[in-house]
């Protein structure tokens, strides 16, 4: 299989472009081509910065399909997202496909907590919830944090009432 692709990409303003052209020549299955169009588009303030993306593509032996997705945040301290995503592909070989999906986060002091869904014209349904953060059980108790990252450690310095600890690289 040889593949080859051609692009260009510029902003208007606060919207950004892209065009391509992808073309792909097989032995067996003779070649195809795809065109697409994304567009992205900002929506609200700068404080609280939403998005819309608008993807079309053309495939002459498969089919169009579009795609939209709006996501952003709720709060000015970046604190919770989102993401609302619909797209539709006709199809030239089989049924059209429909589906929408949503997903939302929260940064809570301690653990990030998530959730999402989707479904589509086939009866494929998905659901998740998620928590992320860290539990350290230690003699002195138990401490949580959100991001711990791969090394840490836990001081006890009882009359260091104060103290402060510098990280070097």
């Amino acid at each position: 299989t040889d593949n080859g692709q051609v692009g260009y990409g510029s902003r208007l303003g606060d919207v950004s472009y892209q065009l391509s052209l992808q073309k792909s020549w097989d032995s067996l299955q003779g070649s195809s081509t795809l065109y697409n169009l994304s567009l992205r588009l900002p929506l609200g303030s700068k404080s609280l910065p939403d998005y819309l993306q608008l993807q079309l593509s053309h495939d002459p032996a498969l089919g169009d399909g579009i795609q939209g997705s709006l996501s952003g945040t709720l709060d000015k301290e970046n604190r919770s997202n989102y993401n609302l995503n619909v797209s539709q592909r006709s199809n030239n070989t089989g049924p059209d496909q429909h589906s929408v999906a949503i997903s939302g986060g929260y940064n809570a002091d301690k653990l990030y907590l998530s959730a999402n869904g989707s479904y589509d014209n086939l009866d494929t349904r998905q659901y998740g919830l998620g928590v992320r953060g860290t539990l350290v059980a230690f003699s002195g108790g138990i401490l949580s944090a959100r991001d711990v990252g791969e090394t840490f450690a836990i001081i006890e310095a009882p009359h260091a009432a104060g103290a402060q600890l510098l990280r070097a690289q």
